[in-house]
């Protein structure tokens, strides 16, 4: 996950930068934090590499962060935009602009926890990271996961290019990984149904063409709950 943080007083912008990688490292989110001076610096780094979330001060010296967040607007739909500013006097147009939050300078750490917990379950997709406990011990994105399957008492995690494997029970490892988007599709496999393009009659077809078997007892609920997931997406 990419963030930008556009404010044009560079203490107050390296202060801002901090406390986000500090609510990251404490929430197990693999996040890129960039500062940016300007509104025209800032477009045109996202013109090259998108970010997932933008931190925009409403005056940006002899720029206006309003006009940039109506150039992200019009370009990135999906930006998580949150603006901050020592003033209320621009919150109508901000939320004109589907701001997420709107934050007071000066701000303190409770408040951008606060706001961060606002993005839910976009921000756990987006930057989620497990711990693998393998040598040398590694972190994968939670997203990456494609599957999980159980053999010779090991849990071993499919990313499409790697497995790793954990000395874990599937239990476990359902219950650390979380329900949606996983589905404990078998007795010895989870599914991320992010990653399943269809299903047939006995296995959900993922994206890149590998397969996962879908249990015979209950199988109508489990592909019930991916069309059910698949409507809500």
């Amino acid at each position: 996950m990419r963030i930008a943080v556009c404010e044009n007083n560079a203490a107050e912008r390296a202060k801002l930068c901090g406390l986000i990688r500090t609510y990251c490292e404490r929430n197990s989110l693999s996040a890129e934090v960039h500062g940016f001076d300007t509104g025209t610096e800032l477009l045109h780094r996202m013109r090259q590499t998108p970010f997932s979330i933008v931190f925009l001060d409403v005056i940006l010296g002899e720029e206006s962060g309003i006009k940039t967040a109506h150039a992200i607007r019009r370009h990135y739909e999906d930006c998580i935009l949150f603006f901050w500013t020592s003033s209320k006097q621009y919150a109508l147009e901000s939320y004109e602009l589907n701001a997420l939050h709107y934050l007071l300078k000066p701000i303190e750490y409770g408040k951008l926890e606060s706001a961060m917990a606002r993005c839910g379950d976009r921000l756990r997709a987006e930057a989620r990271t497990m711990l693998v406990s393998i040598k040398p011990e590694i972190k994968i994105l939670v997203r990456d996961i494609l599957f999980v399957e159980i053999y010779d008492k090991n849990c071993h995690i499919h990313t499409g290019g790697d497995v790793f494997t954990m000395r874990r029970t599937i239990g476990q490892l359902g219950d650390e990984l979380g329900k949606t988007p996983f589905l404990r599709c078998h007795r010895s496999f989870i599914v991320n149904m992010e990653h399943v393009r269809e299903y047939d009659r006995a296995d959900f077809i993922l994206k890149n063409g590998e397969r996962v078997p879908i249990r015979q007892t209950g199988r109508s609920g489990i592909k019930q709950a991916f069309r059910d997931y698949s409507r809500l997406g």
